[in-house]
């Protein structure tokens, strides 16, 4: 699958891009090294199995994280509750 979110194509309208994926490629690894999901339900399993699905892997490649500033994004449970807990107050 042919897929590059920073595109001027993709970035200009990029809901018909989300449609052709979930129609034909709804999980796949891109070319950068990620793997998109795109189908809400698939989406929500992901998010509910931090056991399946850890999110240290958006800190960087595997062994690679020198250098990486830990982030929310990066966190699994229970330390990523902890932290949201502290700043959900102001996203609301």
């Amino acid at each position: 699958m042919d897929f590059n979110p920073f595109s001027p194509e993709f970035r200009q309208n990029p809901f018909p891009h989300y449609a052709r994926l979930r129609a034909e490629a709804p999980v796949f690894k891109t070319d950068m090294g990620f793997t998109v999901v795109t189908r809400h339900q698939d989406v929500q399993f992901v998010l509910k199995s931090p056991h399946l699905f850890s999110s240290e892997a958006m800190a960087g490649p595997q062994g690679h994280t020198e250098g990486v500033i830990p982030s929310i994004i990066t966190m699994d449970p229970p330390m990523h509750g902890r932290f949201r807990s502290l700043v959900s107050r102001a996203f609301t």
